[in-house]
């Protein structure tokens, strides 16, 4: 009991030097935000692919010759038992390339922000320390120094016996 009292005595002397943060203080500030969208239409140039149906096309002439044409197409020709000449054309399916105006749409966004709704800010506002807080802190190392110095004073006996077994 009587090393608890120097004990107890140098934890309470060790605590008393604690100091708190600074303050915070909070300031209004006001913000608020709104999006503006624009669309906008580009025509851009591009190629789309045009599918033909297939067609044909005939004709009975008495001539020996005969004619018929068009973009992409097979043509036949013979002269029949009865004295005419048949043609006969035709077209293959296919996909014929194009050129057309594609719409592209894009579209643009603005965020404003206008300072208007409240919100709070902490603001940290340094002040000067006071003497007794500055004691405190100064004096913080000295305590220290004296507690180790009140423990192994009180607890000196069991230190020399346990350093004595060693040596």
């Amino acid at each position: 009991m009587k090393r608890l009292i120097p004990f107890a005595l140098c934890a309470f002397i060790c605590a008393l030097p604690a100091c708190k943060p600074c303050k915070q203080l909070t300031t209004d500030a006001t913000s608020e935000t709104r999006v503006e969208t624009r669309y906008e239409t580009v025509f851009v140039p591009d190629t789309v692919l045009i599918e033909i149906p297939a067609q044909s096309a005939e004709r009975l002439t008495c001539d020996t010759t005969s004619f018929l044409e068009t973009d992409f197409a097979r043509s036949t020709a013979r002269i029949m038992p009865d004295g005419f000449l048949f043609h006969r054309l035709e077209n293959k399916p296919q996909l014929k390339p194009a050129p057309f105006q594609k719409p592209v749409e894009k579209r643009d966004s603005i965020v404003y922000i206008d300072r208007e709704k409240k919100v709070q800010v902490p603001v940290i506002v340094e002040k000067k320390i006071p003497k007794w807080q500055q004691f405190q802190i100064d004096s913080w190392w000295w305590l220290l120094g004296a507690a180790l110095l009140s423990l192994i004073w009180n607890f000196r006996k069991p230190l020399f016996s346990m350093i004595r077994r060693f040596i």
